[in-house]
């Protein structure tokens, strides 16, 4: 039950309104419910945990990212307690999407506790249209430098100072410069889709060969500084598929029904970050190049025949799962994570990360996964798709990619969406 404030389904606020907002949840477990003591039970902003809310209110008194307490003392098995909070509305018109879940806190998340509110400010000019019908493009993050930068091309390339909006256009070979600068917001955008970007002053060899360098890229280079972070990051802006065809999770050699399945985890990723508007918004990117998923370019492109391919003939294809349909994500386009291996069975996502609402991400059995040596096993996560274990099931039984996504993602299907 919430105030009466909806229409539709949807929260309709002007910019900057303030209103108080209530909403009660069921408690059907078998312990009470305190709002005082060790592990008393409030309502936190999620995914992800931690941050700051675009409504966050000034009677958030206890912490920014907690709104309210339950408001009863105690609450037995079977009885409904009340969270009542108010909402600050941004005032920046727009539709957004507001996300709370129920904590023990110092214990854990509550299953079921999730509370997902869809606002519409103001009146914006129309309805944003979040379906995806053709191929996105999307934005990475290289790295970030206080050096200076040098681009080339081997084609034409026009540079633009974002800040003045002028723009020049360079001949293929010529070097362009550019400083580190607290107002640093530059665009090279090739004129040809042929034409490859090359990070002249960027070191990044693979691991196995120091005398090959990765740094050439389709598409536009973008160097942006950050007053947030204060970082200035070199960013590869271009369409899905180009990220994939560099996208160096995967190799020659390896089981083709693995590298689709491998293909189709890491476009669901990206997409499912880009229509929120990025992992890293402050920086003005989706995803990086390396912690997130690890992005080697052109180079890796031109030496890697069987990921290609499988990237080729999955073009467009996410897992999509219901209870990732939202207002910015209508497909339901499911945040696929995977990792390298397991002891067996892969992780629910609350086991490894706090918070809850991703029931594709739980627990399945791993038989083909386990890893020998534990040293790999840390820092390995475990949740989602696991490495080891996909190739298992496509050497050793012969699964096709669609069959080993629905093993590791519970619940999703395997869909092509442009």
């Amino acid at each position: 039950e919430m105030s009466e404030v909806s229409h539709g389904g949807t929260l309709e606020l002007d910019p900057g309104q303030a209103f108080t907002f209530w909403v009660d949840f069921e408690n059907t477990g078998l312990k009470n419910w305190y709002n005082e003591g060790e592990h008393f039970i409030a309502l936190n902003v999620t995914d992800p945990i931690g941050r700051v809310s675009e409504f966050k209110n000034d009677f958030w008194n206890e912490y920014y990212y907690r709104p309210s307490r339950l408001l009863q003392p105690r609450i037995y098995p079977g009885e409904r307690g009340r969270f009542r909070f108010a909402l600050q509305a941004p005032n920046v018109e727009g539709y957004y999407t507001e996300k709370f879940a129920l904590v023990a806190e110092n214990l854990l998340w509550i299953p079921g506790g999730e509370l997902t509110l869809q606002i519409k400010v103001g009146e914006p000019a129309e309805p944003l249209d979040y379906s995806i019908e053709d191929e996105p493009t999307i934005r990475i993050g290289l790295y970030n430098t206080t050096e200076q930068v040098t681009i080339t091309a081997n084609g034409e390339y026009t540079v633009t100072n974002m800040n003045t909006e002028a723009s020049n256009l360079k001949s293929a070979n010529e070097v362009t410069v550019i400083n580190f600068s607290d107002d640093a917001y530059w665009r090279l955008t090739p004129n040809s889709n042929d034409t490859i970007m090359e990070i002249t002053s960027f070191d990044n060899p693979p691991l196995w060969n120091s005398s090959l360098n990765d740094n050439t890229f389709r598409g536009t280079i973008e160097v942006h500084y950050s007053d947030e972070t204060e970082e200035m990051w070199v960013i590869n802006e271009l369409p899905l598929e180009s990220y994939l065809k560099g996208l160096a999770e995967g190799a020659n050699e390896q089981p083709e029904e693995y590298l689709k399945s491998l293909i189709i985890a890491a476009r669901s990723y990206v997409l499912w970050h880009h229509l929120r508007g990025g992992k890293h918004p402050d920086n003005y990117y989706d995803i990086n190049a390396t912690t997130d998923q690890v992005y080697r370019g052109y180079g890796y492109e031109q030496r890697s025949e069987d990921p290609l391919k499988a990237v080729q003939e999955t073009a467009g294809i996410v897992i999509t799962h219901p209870d990732a349909i939202s207002q910015i994500n209508p497909q339901g386009i499911a945040m696929a994570a995977y990792s390298s291996g397991t002891d067996g069975r892969t992780r629910n996502w609350s086991e490894v990360w706090a918070g809850s609402g991703f029931p594709w991400l739980v627990s399945v059995e791993d038989p083909y996964g386990v890893l020998s040596n534990w040293n790999t096993l840390e820092g390995n996560h475990m949740v989602g798709m696991s490495a080891k274990g996909a190739r298992g099931y496509a050497v050793e039984e012969g699964k096709t990619y669609d069959w080993i996504l629905k093993h590791y993602y519970t619940g999703v299907e395997v869909e092509k969406i442009y």
